[in-house]
């Protein structure tokens, strides 16, 4: 086995692992807001709550992951089997959902930086940066899906790659046929 066969087999594994890094960076991106959101709205309701604060917020942290998980998944399956209407509609609630968590960076920032702008600047950032590439995850996770899909039915309507690659090695072989021919005659072979 040559090194470039080696390079191409790890490349072509890491490609059709690739979804599952997606979900994995997705479900990650997901968790990193949700443990900042649970502490700050435990900060605000612990003390007029007590431990009720504490459960509500943990519930609207797993609640906010379970959504954004949920709408991720969903609008990525409602591509995949042909409703675009309605993935973009699910699509829709999640970039809802990653706007209301932009805008709320900078109070959950606010609320641990103690007067602190630099800490302030780089929470915030960190927030904004960690809602939107879920967002962007959940796109390339839909459209990853969807593609598989397109290969998917075109496999399934016989135009896959090993169809392709035969009606190629079939063309270069009648293209070497001519060509042999032609040499034949050209040297007097008949």
């Amino acid at each position: 086995m040559n090194l470039n066969s080696s390079v191409e087999s790890m490349i072509k594994g890491l490609i059709n692992f690739s979804p599952w890094l997606l979900v994995i960076g997705m479900l990650l991106l997901f968790c990193i807001p949700a443990g900042l959101q649970q502490s700050y709205y435990s900060d605000i309701f612990t003390p007029r709550m007590g431990s009720t604060g504490i459960a509500l917020s943990v519930m609207i942290a797993i609640a906010l992951i379970i959504v954004r998980m949920a709408t991720g998944f969903a609008s990525a399956k409602l591509f995949v089997s042909g409703s675009p209407w309605s993935g973009l509609i699910t699509l829709t609630l999640s970039v809802g959902l990653t706007y209301f968590e932009h805008l709320e960076a900078p109070g959950i920032a606010n609320h641990y930086a103690d007067g602190d702008l630099l800490v302030e600047g780089t929470m915030t950032g960190l927030i904004r940066a960690a809602v939107w590439a879920a967002c962007g995850l959940e796109l390339i996770l839909a459209m990853v899906l969807y593609q598989s899909k397109e290969k998917m039915n075109d496999a399934d309507n016989g135009s896959s790659y090993e169809n392709d690659m035969e009606e190629l090695k079939s063309m270069v072989d009648s293209l070497n046929a001519q060509m042999m021919a032609k040499n034949f005659h050209a040297n007097g072979v008949s």
